[in-house]
């Protein structure tokens, strides 16, 4: 016995003992060298959990049969012995045994110590120099060009990330790291880019409580895209096209006007999560939209709802290949898309009308419309016209007709956001303005929305 078990165990209760004290007793400079100093324990900590997994698993090797560690414990496999014995999750102990199988001697069949691949980070991390993540993302990295390369070049490089990495974040050391990597293996980055990209995917998933789940994978090219496009629509300062800013701020087109109002903007609620899918599923409907190969829309949803829900506005509707309901809004906003068709029941489930698909707006009047309103009319809203959807200011099912005089774009998000909160939308002298609901706004003014391009703001 070496006293280490007693170590460690007078070393946690020390930590113990710190852990009950309250840190808001302490100084601001005080809080930031205890923080500095909890990570340098923890990396410790770190270092010595990966020692004792990859040690554990070197004396549950299958080599020694029954008499190996994990099975003289009850366990077929030292990752369940390691699972039981330190309550981490599957996950966590994966890990520390695949890094503990970089850092340490290896064995060969013949019972032979093998070096083990990267000492020099194995050195560092039960030093706490690094951390486990530096380590993780050292060798996961290195070892793509460990192959193909002098092992003497690869030690070069790893020394170099290892000094990097008592210096700098992680994620600076994981570019270092690429860039070592490629220097090394300059030949493997196009092997490397086809593995990626066969790998490449998008399911959709079916809906559990009303959510479906999306997975994807891609490679930089694509995920540089991406979020390009993310950034470059979720940045506030976006604007509509055509609206400049005393007409995003609402400006009234007539302030002498008994319907006019000073339009406040309602702050858009909508997380970046949110925001992130609404721009995506708007370039896909414009893109959609936008493919005179396919004759007729996007595709087509046909939504069946009972007459007297849809009569009251109250109840549900149902959409094809799609489990949960939808609320009457939802539906009625869905109708104004033009690529639906609705189906109204009887009370016993009798089909009473099937509606056809020729409420939508044309290509023709949308153009007049995104030249007129810029993009979608709600306060501030950056969306720009090939992502909104043509709204009848009088519905459609009461009479309204399907002129510009009688049209408006709103996105997706504020489209359904109209028809849920119970805002209005009319036409003046072909401008049109939006009404929110008592509970909103009590004195239930009317308010320019959009950017008219083509009039002059007087209160600009």
């Amino acid at each position: 016995m070496d006293g280490t078990t007693e170590v460690l165990e007078a070393a946690r209760m020390s930590l113990a003992s710190v852990a009950a004290r309250p840190l808001s007793l302490l100084s601001d400079a005080e809080l930031v060298e205890a923080a500095r100093l909890v990570e340098d324990a923890g990396r410790l900590i770190d270092g010595l959990r990966v020692g004792a997994a990859a040690e554990i698993d070197y004396r549950s090797r299958y080599e020694l049969g029954a008499e190996g560690l994990a099975k003289r414990f009850g366990h077929l496999r030292t990752a369940h012995l390691l699972e039981q014995v330190t309550r981490a999750s599957g996950k966590e102990v994966s890990a520390r045994l695949r890094l503990g199988g970089q850092l340490t001697p290896q064995y060969a069949l013949d019972g032979s110590e093998l070096p083990a691949a990267f000492p020099i980070v194995g050195a560092a991390l039960t030093a706490g120099a690094i951390g486990v993540e530096a380590a993780d993302l050292i060798c996961r990295i290195l070892t793509q060009a460990a192959d193909r390369c002098p092992p003497d070049h690869l030690a070069k490089a790893e020394a170099a990330l290892v000094q990097n990495a008592g210096e700098y974040s992680v994620d600076l050391v994981g570019v270092q790291a690429r860039l070592w990597r490629d220097a090394l293996d300059p030949d493997g980055v196009p092997p490397r880019e086809a593995e990626i990209r066969a790998k490449r995917g998008f399911r959709i998933g079916r809906e559990i409580d009303g959510i479906a789940r999306f997975s994807g994978a891609c490679g930089g090219i694509e995920l540089a895209e991406l979020r390009a496009i993310l950034a470059r629509y979720t940045n506030p300062r976006t604007l509509p096209a055509f609206l400049d800013e005393s007409a995003a701020s609402g400006c009234d087109a007539d302030e002498d006007s008994e319907d006019a109002g000073t339009a406040e903007p309602l702050a858009d609620d909508r997380t970046r999560d949110q925001r992130n899918f609404d721009i995506l599923l708007g370039l896909l409907r414009a893109g959609a939209t936008a493919d005179q190969q396919r004759p007729g829309p996007g595709g087509t949803v046909v939504i069946t709802v009972k007459a007297e829900d849809l009569h009251s506005g109250i109840g549900t509707g149902w959409l094809d290949d799609v489990l949960e309901p939808a609320s009457i809004p939802t539906v009625t906003a869905e109708l104004c898309t033009g690529s639906t068709r609705l189906l109204v029941e009887g009370s016993n489930g009798e089909a009473l009308w099937l509606g056809r698909s020729k409420r939508k707006f044309t290509p023709a009047q949308k153009t007049a419309l995104a030249a007129r309103d810029g993009g979608c009319i709600w306060w501030g809203c950056p969306a720009p016209p090939s992502w909104t959807e043509a709204h009848h200011a009088l519905e459609h099912d009461r009479d309204g007709p399907t002129d510009i005089d009688n049209g408006c774009l709103l996105c997706r998000a504020h489209h359904v956001l109209l028809h849920q909160l119970g805002f209005e939308v009319k036409m003046v002298d072909g401008i049109p303005y939006l009404r929110a609901p008592a509970e909103i706004d009590p004195q239930r003014r009317w308010r320019r929305a959009g950017g008219h391009r083509n009039q002059i703001n007087p209160a600009a």
